[in-house]
């Protein structure tokens, strides 16, 4: 289910401020549990180099893919959020300035295709990583609207999980997953194996089923959330392997 671009737009420039928010509840030290390894700092520093990156790519119409700038390093100083705040605001005037149709280069096509790629792109990117800061912070919210985390998932099953495992990157396993929203209309009957998924928009049998809130399920996807409070039919252990062997 694709949504329209004015509902990604919108949802990164409010996940932007929520994102900031929690960062400076949380401090720029705290962990960031959903990350192992990173702060909130680190959190910040990522975001930021991102939305720059993405920033660039469409302001200045790239046909080819440009170089990815040096990463930011973790902010230092009084507010270490506002170097985010800036970038954030500077990617949502520049996402909101280009009609979506416009064709600028992605990793996806790894050609030039329209910039709603990116403004579908830096919604959900954006999403999660709130989601990590406010994890950081204590406690998450649900990715909202319900049509976003179903889109979310649409975009994470479809374009970047086969992207990872198309580079070797991660190598799958063999196993059959059904996730259906309780919420809203959505259900994914999915077939990993090493190197490849194939994913289907309807209803089937699998070896593990879930169900629950679109929000939750594309959090446990992305290894944001445990299946804990969730419907769990089947091989429940299956979902343990999927939170091992693919993450990004």
């Amino acid at each position: 289910m694709l949504i329209a671009p004015d509902s990604w737009l919108t949802a990164l420039r409010s996940d932007s401020a929520a994102l900031a928010r929690a960062a400076r509840a949380a401090g720029p030290d705290a962990a960031v549990p959903t990350c192992p390894g990173w702060t909130v700092a680190d959190l910040l520093g990522h975001i930021t180099n991102v939305h720059g990156w993405v920033t660039d790519i469409v302001e200045f119409e790239a046909k080819e893919r440009p170089p990815r700038p040096d990463a930011v390093p973790p902010p230092a100083g009084d507010d270490v959020t506002a170097p985010f705040e800036a970038n954030a605001e500077r990617v949502f005037e520049v996402l909101s300035a280009t009609g979506p149709g416009v064709e600028v280069w992605n990793w996806a096509a790894r050609a030039p295709a329209p910039v709603a790629f990116w403004q579908r792109r830096m919604a959900h990117e954006t999403a999660i990583h709130r989601v990590d800061a406010e994890l950081a912070a204590g406690k998450a919210s649900p990715v909202e609207p319900a049509e976003l985390a179903v889109d979310g998932i649409d975009e994470y099953l479809e374009m970047l999980i086969p992207w990872v495992l198309e580079r070797g990157r991660q190598r799958g396993f063999e196993a059959t997953f059904h996730f259906h929203a309780t919420d809203v209309s959505g259900e994914w009957q999915v077939s990993l194996g090493p190197g490849r998924i194939e994913v289907r928009r309807e209803h089937g049998k699998a070896a593990v089923a879930v169900r629950g809130p679109a929000s939750d399920l594309e959090l446990l996807l992305y290894n944001r959330r445990p299946a804990d409070g969730l419907e769990v039919f089947g091989e429940a252990d299956l979902l343990d392997r999927w939170r091992e062997g693919i993450r990004l």
